[in-house]
């Protein structure tokens, strides 16, 4: 696996990401797609999130806690190259 971030790898980041943001009611796949349909406090609720997880996803790869934070198993690609 490639290293994305100090230790950690894409998919152990992408894990805490989308650990972080479920608990926060945010569901997403990891990227989002913004539509009319979106209110202004949907998109409040989204930067909100952000602002609070992307602190989080930092400190846990300068202090080496990423994976001791994960309530899951890390995800894995569904594809995989032979």
């Amino acid at each position: 696996n490639m290293r994305a971030a100090g230790d950690y790898t894409v998919w152990q980041i992408r894990t805490l990401f989308l650990q972080e943001i479920f608990a926060r009611g945010v569901l997403s796949l990891g990227s989002h797609n913004m539509s009319f349909a979106h209110t202004d406090d949907d998109i409040t609720q989204l930067l909100d999130t952000y602002e609070a997880v992307f602190p989080v996803l930092r400190d846990a790869v300068a202090g080496g806690t990423l994976e001791s934070q994960l309530r899951c198993e890390t995800l894995q690609p569904v594809f995989k190259v032979r």
